[in-house]
């Protein structure tokens, strides 16, 4: 039996327990066998309503049967009627033994009807239990974590491996938990789970770098808001949400954390204001808070808000290349091209010798078709130069040459951009966008494809889904 990860949520019309139906006094074994079929899994015509009123039927026949009132609970649950869920539970507890599997759902019914203290003690105890399975194991952490009862998710996490858990994501999660929780363990569980996904490797191998820093900081609190920031680099915002979250509960007047959790707030779909506001407050001279503010402003649609505090810092650290990108990220909102164009040289002139500022310089230059021949071309080569011919700077190249309409070229560098990173979606897509430009349509499916399979960021599956809908 597959149980269900995600929270069943609530909505359907209650459908009462105790119904009033027209049956015979002495039905026939015909009607029973008729009705059994129709609750069966593999009759998958009937919906979750049928299967709650059908099952009601039957009890109303064969009411000593515990398994018939444990699907009841299960089909309660499953559409969404949890009041009556958590009764028929409460009621199999009281005559029956609970399975692991009831326990883990009958936790759900109790949270869903605001009992969450017994609901998280029931899911908790599960990983104690020898008989747990591994399958059991996953469930459980996975309802822990979307309650946001961190520890107790990494504690389960760490019961499924010692079962001998090979599920590469869930070992990559496992990873990811022990990057807030316990460091020094972390590299060995991502490597493994490298082997399982190797389509991982560069925010795995990102950890892997950085992991000496954050193994080695004394400071808890400091720890955790650089394990934040690495998640962060990686996309893995929700798990840079939860050790920023953490740092600010270990120490409530560390202005920083409290600006980062802002900005993490904002990228796995919440309001960020208020800790944002907080890390004013306690520090109105942070540099950091003040630019999550911004960061924050620009995502609210606001640019006139976020460039004048850019601006404001530009002026206290006119030597700080990271001012001026923001900028120019602000004034592409704004609809300011050339005002963006030359704040995104700016940045390459105070750091010449940084890769990521000639690449962000050339991307855009593609994008917006600005000084691309002269400037955009050449801060492409020197990106080039300057990171060793990385995978990430071959494909910048590309996409320079593709907005030039050299496809020769432009599928030269993308293709070995392609061996030097091959589970990147990004360069999939590219190379996807190469060949359906140059009406190579079979080549292009193949690319986008795999772009949909490789992603990790939803906005690129969604783009490339779109490029395969307007040619096929």
């Amino acid at each position: 039996m597959k149980i269900k990860s995600e929270i069943l949520v609530p909505g359907l019309v209650m459908f009462p327990i105790f119904l009033s139906m027209a049956l015979s006094i002495s039905p026939q074994p015909l009607s029973v066998i008729q009705l059994w079929q129709k609750i069966q899994p593999s009759n998958v015509e009937v919906d979750q309503i049928t299967r709650v009123e059908t099952h009601i039927e039957l009890l109303s026949y064969q009411p000593w049967r515990v398994d018939l009132r444990r699907s009841l609970a299960y089909s309660l649950l499953e559409s969404g009627q949890t009041l009556a869920a958590l009764e028929t539970f409460d009621d199999l507890a009281e005559n029956s033994e609970l399975s692991l599997e009831d326990r883990l759902l009958y936790a759900q019914a109790l949270w869903e009807n605001g009992k969450a203290e017994p609901a998280l003690a029931i899911w908790n105890e599960i990983r104690n239990e020898p008989e747990a399975s591994v399958q059991l194991l996953a469930e459980t952490a996975a309802q822990l974590h979307i309650r946001e009862d961190w520890n107790g998710t990494y504690q389960t996490l760490l019961a499924w491996q010692a079962l001998h858990g090979e599920d590469g994501d869930i070992l990559y999660q496992l990873g990811l938990y022990e990057l807030i929780f316990d460091p020094k363990n972390a590299g060995e569980t991502l490597l493994s789970a490298l082997k399982k996904e190797p389509r991982r490797v560069t925010a795995i191998r990102a950890f892997n770098e950085i992991l000496p820093v954050i193994g080695s900081e004394t400071n808890v609190t400091y720890r955790l808001v650089l394990t934040g920031q690495a998640l962060a680099q990686q996309g893995e915002w929700e798990y840079a949400l939860i050790a920023f979250t953490m740092a600010t509960r270990i120490d409530p007047e560390y202005a920083e954390g409290w600006a980062f959790l802002g900005n993490a707030q904002g990228f796995v779909g919440n309001d960020g204001y208020a800790a944002l506001e907080k890390a004013y407050q306690l520090d109105p001279d942070s540099k950091v808070s003040r630019a999550m503010l911004a960061t924050y402003w620009r995502n609210q649609r606001d640019p006139l808000q976020s460039l004048k505090i850019w601006q404001g810092l530009a002026e206290e650290d006119p030597y700080e290349p990271f001012w001026q990108q923001e900028m120019a990220e602000t004034y592409v909102q704004m609809g300011e091209i050339n005002a963006a164009f030359e704040a995104f040289q700016s940045a390459t002139t105070l750091a010449p010798d940084d890769a990521l500022y000639w690449m962000n310089l050339a991307l855009f230059s593609a994008e917006y078709k600005v000084g691309l021949e002269d400037i955009g071309l050449g801060a492409a080569r020197r990106a080039i130069l300057l990171s060793d011919s990385s995978g990430e700077a071959l494909d910048v190249m590309g996409v320079v040459l593709l907005a030039l309409e050299d496809f020769t070229s432009a599928e030269r560098f993308l293709l070995q951009s392609l061996e030097k990173q091959p589970y990147s979606a990004l360069v999939h897509l590219h190379l996807g966008q190469m060949y359906l430009q140059n009406n190579q349509f079979k080549e292009a499916n193949a690319y986008l494809h795999k772009c949909i399979d490789l992603a990790q960021n939803e906005e690129i599956r969604v783009f490339a889904q779109k490029l395969i809908a307007g040619f096929q």
